[in-house]
């Protein structure tokens, strides 16, 4: 009997023993992880922070850049403007043989606008006098626009026709604003063809 009891003990203390050293075992690797896990979470906290700060950034960069484009908006229409404006006192003549002018080009045209014009309003002149001939060649004055201008004013001319069709009196001042006059001499004026083509939507769905 004593045998057993000195059995069961030994088997108590070397049961105690293994959850001892289990449980410290367990224990440690707890201790391991909850240590990394507690990494990790710093780490997320420092990105979600790194995160945050990067949104804000991009946030700034994205008015900074939305505000930059309405900048570059503006001054792309100005120095279109500009050009437009300043090309206004230029004129192109069409027609001429090439080479014409010779070594002195400014006084050869200084002559050529007297020869044919003999007046200052070259543009107006030429209009009215309709087709000009110079040595021969019959030849055409235009207005000198920029590309962006002239584009502008191609814009209007379909929306031109059809007005002109129905009656109304038309007039495409610089540098692309259309003026119109009503039968009843009523004006109105467009300032871009957009709004142009919706008059004229209007005007074919009323009729």
């Amino acid at each position: 009997m004593a045998d057993i009891s000195l059995l069961l003990s030994d088997h108590r203390a070397a049961l105690a023993a293994d959850f001892k050293s289990s449980f410290d075992s367990l224990a440690s690797k707890l201790d391991n992880m909850n240590s990394t896990v507690t990494d990790h979470g710093q780490r997320i906290g420092s990105l979600e922070v790194n995160a945050t700060e990067v949104d804000h950034r991009l946030q700034q960069l994205e008015s900074t850049c939305f505000a930059l484009q309405g900048d570059n908006q503006s001054l792309k229409a100005k120095v279109a403007d500009l050009e437009g404006r300043s090309r206004r006192q230029n004129i192109r003549i069409v027609g001429l043989p090439e080479l014409i002018e010779g070594p002195r080009p400014s006084e050869f045209f200084s002559q050529l606008l007297v020869d044919v014009l003999v007046k200052d309003l070259v543009i107006r002149e030429a209009r009215r006098r309709g087709d000009l001939v110079y040595k021969g060649q019959q030849i055409r004055f235009y207005d000198d626009y920029s590309p962006d201008v002239i584009k502008l004013r191609a814009e209007n001319k379909t929306f031109m026709a059809e007005l002109y069709k129905s009656g109304y009196r038309l007039a495409l001042l610089f540098p692309a604003k259309l003026r119109i006059t009503r039968p009843n001499g009523d004006r109105m004026w467009f300032r871009s063809a957009s709004e142009a083509a919706k008059f004229v939507q209007d005007l074919n769905t009323d009729s």
